[in-house]
């Protein structure tokens, strides 16, 4: 049916997208949307997918190639809340692990 057919490409459709900015990263490190590529990767992969250490991968990247770039700031902030949610968690499990 047209409509199943449309959510199907709908679906994918952030797949792509994501593919599209890791080859925009990769293939094309000049390009003036390079460092908003990698904030966008940053972002996606920390807030949808859960994926902390990939998201640091990215802001890395960032910060590493376009040390002047205006995102810079942002980049590092976001890497010190990855960095802290990551040692909290931590120290969870060690609360809980201590307690058992």
């Amino acid at each position: 049916s047209r409509s199943s057919a449309a959510s199907d490409v709908y679906k994918r459709q952030p797949l792509y997208g994501l593919n599209y900015l890791i080859f925009l990263t990769k293939k094309f490190p000049m390009h003036k949307f390079a460092p908003e590529a990698l904030m966008q990767l940053a972002l996606y992969f920390d807030t949808t997918l859960g994926d902390k250490e990939r998201s640091t991968a990215f802001l890395q990247s960032l910060m590493d190639r376009y040390p002047k770039h205006e995102l810079v700031p942002s980049a590092k902030s976001l890497l010190e809340l990855n960095q802290s949610s990551e040692q909290q968690e931590l120290e969870t499990v060690k609360t809980w692990l201590n307690n058992q």
